[in-house]
């Protein structure tokens, strides 16, 4: 019988890796109905309150107290091509993600708000009988962000810097491998939460020709001290045959790092005619975030020790380009294309991350309501992963692709 190999790491590597179709790595970036409908390139146009996440300089010219309630649900498919051994599927996997902001104008020139929204998030599924089962049957991963900001205007220039709390769940399962004693297999989970604190900051020039934008956020870490990892369907015989004599499969805590990213966005927008347009570039550091990573278990044991994994992500950028063209006055027709570059290195490239560069599609409609008091948005998105060739068992070329659809309403006081 192997070792009881890669466990707690195994788990939070699969579901980094396998994350949703998204901007880059594990990052979800589809925040706000208006803003997701044009690819997310609204760091210099940043006009209603999901600025907060795309430039929170933006939200300077949000006259009044807004309120903007929305959500995303996600469907995404992938599976592996091994030639004449088949394609293993991933089940259907469903995930929703909620967002709020909220800003309001103090004076001509101060402006406040606070946003809560996920910008990590996935939930990955495989077959029971997937060959990658040792190493990941579900992973479960969410981080949700708190996020305060106040903005400067000063003439057609404005500022804004906040300070966000950030909490991470995580739960993890893969298959146990008990054949070498002629048991059936068992069952692996981990389960934890963690929180941290970062900063970000923005700045935009918004004259009347043409606007430009610059964010950032800074990286952050969520330290799980106390994750839990249990075992079920163990053979009573397995400790004394697997693990000579110790108790390797009893529920114990250890203790994983994770690190989240910094990431810098600008983006520059222009009218032409009755349309608006813009394109961004976003640069996400993977590369000081995803080094390596480290897992310290409670309990040492021959077959369950600390493990330390190298991965050498690299950093990468993100071209979004997103159009607008508003029809009647209370109407607009929205559409964008975006291209995220593959983090992971053919040299760490498997079944942990089965990356590959993201090319998606958008288009959205908004409706504003004569009384100025409401509006509401919705898009839809199709995002394509190109093929990623695994060189690590089980060996084959990962594809997939994402559909996702979001709506959000603003109530303006």
């Amino acid at each position: 019988m192997r070792k009881v190999y890669w466990t707690l790491l195994t788990f939070l590597l699969a579901a980094l890796a396998a994350g949703p179709v998204s901007a880059s790595g594990i990052a979800r970036d589809e925040q706000g109905a208006a803003a997701a409908g044009q690819a997310g390139a609204f760091a210099a146009r940043a006009d209603d309150p999901s600025a907060i996440y795309y430039n929170p300089a933006g939200i300077v010219q949000l006259d009044g107290t807004r309120l903007m309630v929305g959500a995303n649900g996600y469907i995404r498919t992938l599976s592996l091509g091994q030639g004449s051994h088949g394609s293993p599927e991933m089940e259907e996997n469903f995930l929703f993600t909620p967002e709020i902001y909220f800003t309001h104008k103090a004076t001509g020139r101060l402006s406040f708000g606070v946003g809560l929204f996920d910008p990590f998030a996935q939930q990955v599924s495989w077959q029971r009988d997937w060959p990658g089962r040792f190493i990941s049957r579900e992973s479960r991963f969410r981080v949700h962000e708190v996020n305060p900001t106040i903005a400067f205007k000063m003439g057609d220039w404005s500022i804004a810097a906040g300070g966000s709390w950030l909490r991470g769940d995580m739960t993890f399962k893969r298959n146990l491998d008990f054949s070498a004693i002629g048991a059936p297999q068992g069952l692996e989970k981990l389960t934890g939460d963690a929180s941290d604190w970062r900063g970000n900051a923005g700045i935009r020039y918004g004259g009347k020709k043409f606007q430009w934008g610059l964010t950032w956020r800074s990286s952050a870490t969520l330290q799980f001290d106390n994750a839990d990892v249990s075992f079920d369907n163990v053979p009573a015989n397995a400790n004394a045959l697997l693990c000579g004599g110790q108790t390797c499969y009893a529920g114990q805590n250890a203790s994983v790092e994770l690190k989240l990213p910094q990431t810098v966005s600008t983006g520059f927008a222009i009218g032409l005619k009755k349309w608006k347009l813009e394109l961004d570039a976003v640069r996400t550091d993977w590369k000081k975030a995803f080094d390596r990573f480290v897992v310290d278990y409670g309990k040492n044991s021959t077959v369950l020790t600390d493990q330390t994994l190298v991965l050498d992500w690299k950093d990468t950028w993100s071209w979004k380009f997103g159009a607008a063209l508003p029809v009647k006055e209370v109407y607009e027709l929205r559409a964008g294309i975006a291209f995220d570059e593959n983090p992971v290195p053919d040299a760490t490239a498997g079944p942990i991350f089965p990356e590959g560069e993201r090319l998606s599609v958008q288009a959205g409609y908004g409706y504003a309501a004569p009384s100025g008091r409401f509006r509401y948005d919705a898009y839809a998105r199709w995002a394509d992963q190109g093929s990623q060739r695994s060189t690590v068992a089980p060996i084959g070329t990962y594809d997939g692709n994402e559909v996702s659809v979001g709506l959000s309403g603003t109530w303006i006081f």
